[in-house]
């Protein structure tokens, strides 16, 4: 068992050629491991050239952003890759974007976007932030309502779910105790 495997693996084939996709697949493993200044720089050196625009290394030097909490910096990049990209989709760049506005209280904006979220995340994940954000808004039934939802859909989910999704539902037994 090597838990380093991943990474040294990664760090090989971007010394041997630090192409888009090597550089991609380091910055990956750099998040990975909570390193996310490095995995930012690696991202930032992609975004050259035909990647300019490209979605996958600005979601994940977006999820670098939120990491190292430069929110106004998150709201500009996917606003910018809403307007460069309308038809492109993605539900986790989409919650950090709602967990970006009500950082930056911007509580109108953020409520919407929870609410959007909300209704078509896969996952307990947004609806989880979402009640938080209700809670933190004094919205307090609304949230221990959907908190409830999460636990009983947890409940009636396969060993799968509940597995993958063991510490959304672990955080939220604890907010509704809370």
């Amino acid at each position: 068992m090597n838990p380093d495997k991943n990474f040294n693996d990664a760090a090989d084939r971007y010394a041997t050629s630090p192409s888009i996709e090597n550089s991609i697949a380091l910055a990956q493993e750099f998040f990975n491991k909570g390193l996310f200044t490095e995995a930012r720089d690696l991202y930032l050196s992609c975004l050259k050239g035909i990647h300019t625009d490209d979605p996958v290394i600005i979601v994940g030097l977006i999820r670098c952003e939120f990491e190292l909490k430069n929110f106004e910096e998150v709201k500009a990049r996917l606003d910018k890759l809403i307007e460069k990209k309308p038809d492109y989709k993605n539900q986790e760049a989409h919650l950090l974007y709602a967990r970006a506005l009500e950082s930056l209280h911007d509580t109108d904006s953020a409520q919407h976007e929870y609410e959007t979220l909300h209704g078509y995340f896969s996952g307990p994940d947004a609806s989880f932030y979402f009640a938080k954000f209700l809670k933190s808004t004094k919205q307090t039934d609304k949230a221990i309502s959907i908190f409830q939802h999460i636990l009983d859909t947890a409940k009636r989910s396969s060993k799968f779910y509940n597995t993958n999704h063991q510490e959304i539902i672990r955080q939220t037994r604890v907010e509704l105790k809370h």
